[in-house]
């Protein structure tokens, strides 16, 4: 799998990055959205949580931070607001009691709340 046969049917030519062949197909499939495979592939994989296929569906990238992908998710989400998460997260987190989001950073960490301010966690 992964391979099909060349124009002149004389050997085998690996199908190119985001594309898969099953065994005994002659041609090389473009992977469904959400989906990404190496060259050669005999099928398409999911990305692990935090992660999604890139733009070619080739390979998994990184979620930016303040946003997440659970696993199996073609797209990064947004935290919701007063959550944080950082690069490559499949899930948002409360910041520590007396912290709150960096709301300048994109929900991407924690900073500690203004003299005469508090917060509480959770």
């Amino acid at each position: 799998g992964g391979y099909v046969a060349d124009t002149n049917q004389s050997s085998c030519v690996a199908c190119p990055a985001g594309h898969f062949a099953i065994p005994g197909s002659s041609t090389c499939t473009p992977c469904p959205a959400g989906l990404h495979a190496s060259a050669g592939s005999s099928e398409c994989h999911l990305c692990d949580g935090g992660y999604i296929p890139d733009a070619a569906q080739t390979s998994c990238v990184a979620c930016p931070a303040g946003r997440f992908a659970v696993p199996d998710s073609p797209t990064c989400t947004s935290c919701p607001a007063g959550l944080f998460t950082s690069a490559g997260s499949s899930e948002c987190h409360l910041c520590d009691g007396g912290y709150i989001p960096d709301p300048d950073v994109d929900r991407s960490s924690c900073f500690a709340c203004p003299a005469g301010s508090f917060a509480v966690s959770g």
